[in-house]
């Protein structure tokens, strides 16, 4: 909150690290391949893609609500349609994983993966 007081006029991502030991694979990988995708896809490095915790500047509320989409697809969608409107700005956030070997997500990996990559498929 205090990062977009203070920017009121960017994206505010709250990025998660993916370096440590206790990450579960999957979040790493999934993580790792669609920032490089829509890194190669923007020109716009963003260390966390699906980071739900996002500072949303008061201009930018008014343009999400035509945006399709839902949960990680809108999500997606979001930053795709930030490029070149706003800044993002990254603030790093604690990370916490209730067990590495039985991580429970709400991201389903086929289906969440294939609804994202149409949308790069899309803007490629």
């Amino acid at each position: 909150m205090e990062e977009l007081k203070n920017t009121p006029d960017s994206l505010i991502l709250g990025v998660r690290s993916f370096k440590g030991k206790d990450i579960p694979w999957k979040s790493r990988i999934g993580n790792t391949l669609t920032r490089k995708v829509f890194s190669y896809i923007t020109g716009i490095y963003i260390s966390d893609t699906q980071t739900g915790l996002r500072g949303i500047p008061k201009t930018f509320i008014y343009e999400l609500l035509d945006i399709p989409g839902e949960r990680f697809e809108f999500e997606t969608q979001m930053l795709i349609e930030t490029v070149g409107k706003y800044k993002i700005k990254e603030v790093e956030i604690e990370t916490v994983y209730d067990s590495k070997t039985n991580h429970q997500t709400h991201f389903n990996p086929l289906l969440d993966s294939v609804k994202i990559y149409k949308i790069f498929l899309k803007v490629y």
